[in-house]
Parts: C-alpha cells; structure tokens; sequence
C-alpha cells in the first residue's frame, strides 16, 4: 500500500515537472517543397533546370502527401515511391546514386544511438578529454 502510494506521489512529480511541448509550426506544402530542393541542391550541386523539376516534383509529393495525410502508409509509400521515379529520372546516374547514399545515411544517423542521446558526447570530445 505504501509503495503504490509513493509510485504515485512520484508519477505526479514527474507529470508536473514535465514541460509542455511547444506546438511545432505547420509548415506548407511550398516550404517543405523549397527545403528539400535547397537540401538536395547543396548535396547533389544540381543545374537550374534539375533544381526547378526537382521543386515541381517536391511540390507535388507534398500536396499529395499532405492531402493523404490522414490515410494509410500505403498512400504515402505510393507518394514517395512516384517521387523517387521522378527524381531518377530527373538526376543523373552518379547525382541519384549520391542522393540514395546522402538518404540512407540520413536515415543511419537519425536511428543512430548518439541521435536519440542529446548530451552525448562526440568521440572527439572524449578523446580530446583523455589525451589532456
């Protein structure tokens, strides 16, 4: 009796320690569309003519991501999918095969134990630390 007691005074700590989420700002489909094209620029040093498809076909994944939104993962696997075959056919070979390298790097890094770790420290630091 104690003990669940104390594991809820505890439990009401913590809740009332916690600090409420800021909202994250919706961003349009036109930003998210801008951002990734900006991105996929720098890392791929893509032409003009490249930067304006890739826009246009950023743009259209994200309106229709944003309209299926509320649906299942197939609708959005089918909006990705169509976007990567636009992507490979607007990118060169040596451009697409960067660009699925920068992406699944991308994807080990944000899955990485360090991602989920903010105030781990880098190899560097620690290094850094035992050689003084």
């Amino acid at each position: 009796m104690i003990c669940m007691l104390l594991a809820g005074m505890a439990g009401a700590t913590y809740a009332q320690t916690q600090k409420p989420q800021p909202e994250k700002a919706k961003i349009t489909a036109e930003q998210r569309a801008e951002r990734q094209t900006e991105r996929l620029a720098r890392t791929l040093s893509l032409t003009e003519d490249q930067k304006k498809s890739m826009y246009e076909a950023n743009l259209a994944a994200a309106k229709k991501m944003e309209a299926q939104r509320d649906h299942n993962k197939e609708s959005w696997k089918a909006a990705k999918q169509e976007k990567e075959e636009q992507y490979k056919s607007i990118l060169t070979a040596e451009q697409y095969q960067q660009y699925t390298q920068h992406k699944e790097a991308m994807r080990n890094k944000k899955h990485s134990k360090d991602a989920k770790q903010p105030h781990s420290r880098s190899h560097q630091e620690i290094q850094h630390k035992a050689d003084k």
